[in-house]
């Protein structure tokens, strides 16, 4: 028989944020593999000119596709994170660590400055604008994306880790 312990809104509430950031660091761990296929060094000669012609509507379609997801996780992180925070109140030991996972997640966004123009260089290339740009745009972003996972996903996900361990610890 189940404990209950998930049957509780609360405990629901408290968990979810962990969720919500594991889809985004997922997300961008997926972003990573799949999309630096086409940027490696060991590509063959061969191919790289299919990648030129092709990379510009694929990345498009998969930005436009992806990004409701995405801004959808770091809503719900951040919702969530802030509620919880809320919940439990300003002198609870996991208080900091849920507003630091909403924190971290709203700075997914501040990468947007330099994510945008690059996003819009790989969509608007068109055939026969320098050999290999938009493999090299792509790795531009590639590194931003790394970057960005590597600091607000990552730091997001370990804040909820935390908190949620120090909200569902039973006390002495």
């Amino acid at each position: 028989m189940a404990s209950g312990a998930f049957s509780n809104p609360k405990t629901l509430l408290y968990v979810a944020p962990v969720v919500s950031t594991t889809c985004t660091l997922l997300y961008a761990r997926d972003q990573d593999f799949f999309l630096s296929l086409f940027s490696e060094k060991s590509v063959p000669a061969e191919h790289q000119g299919h990648i030129q012609a092709i990379l510009p509507s694929h990345f498009a379609r998969f930005f436009h596709r992806g990004i409701y997801g995405v801004v959808g996780f770091i809503g719900a992180t951040t919702w969530l994170s802030g509620g919880s925070a809320y919940s439990l109140g300003r002198g609870h030991a996991a208080f900091g660590w849920y507003m630091g996972a909403a924190t971290l997640a709203v700075g997914h966004l501040a990468y947007v400055p330099w994510i945008a123009p690059r996003v819009k260089k790989i969509v608007e290339t068109t055939d026969g604008e320098g050999e290999g740009a938009v493999v090299d745009v792509l790795r531009e972003w590639l590194g931003l994306n790394y970057l960005r996972m590597w600091t607000t996903d990552l730091g997001a996900w370990v804040c909820c880790l935390v908190a949620v361990g120090k909200t569902l610890t039973p006390r002495a």
